[in-house]
């Protein structure tokens, strides 16, 4: 008898700590996986949470471009940061860079741009296959007037694929 009262209380602790400290943590699921992040921002998605950069370049001096990567999702997408930051209209260079048109692509697919108006930053794309992200710089100089020039579109200058 006092063998199975022992083993009841041991089984009742048993429960009572599983209870008191609780079942383990579940990973949270992601938000999308591989092709189903095709064109979905990652802000606010699980996915930027554990994103980090597979590649990043410097281009012409006026900011850095990143081929960014999520593992949890297998998702890529590219961010462009300008090196200056300036008034209320968005970010200017010393060489009157004032945005820039950004893409990500998966070879062979299509396109995808800027996740939000005014993002510097793409949607996302299948991180299972090698994916490209690409950025033209546009110069805007600030008139006497306080108002900015026609955008001059510099060129397609980067260009980075993992």
């Amino acid at each position: 008898m006092r063998m199975k009262v022992s083993a009841m209380l041991v089984a009742m602790a048993m429960a009572f700590a599983i209870f008191a400290v609780g079942a383990p943590a579940q990973a949270e699921e992601p938000s999308c996986y591989g092709t189903s992040c095709n064109g979905i921002n990652p802000e606010g998605t699980s996915c930027a949470e554990d994103a980090y950069s597979v590649l990043a370049m410097d281009v012409q001096g006026d900011g850095m471009l990143e081929l960014r990567y999520s593992p949890s999702c297998k998702a890529n997408w590219g961010r462009f940061s300008l090196y200056t930051r300036a008034d209320f209209f968005g970010m200017v260079s010393n060489t009157g860079i004032t945005h820039a048109d950004l893409y990500v692509w998966n070879l062979d697919q299509p396109l995808y741009g800027v996740a939000e108006r005014s993002s510097w930053w793409t949607t996302m794309v299948d991180g299972t296959i090698i994916a490209c992200t690409g950025v033209e710089l546009i110069a805007q100089d600030p008139s006497p007037g306080g108002y900015y020039t026609t955008p001059d579109p510099q060129g397609w200058v980067g260009n980075l694929c993992g």
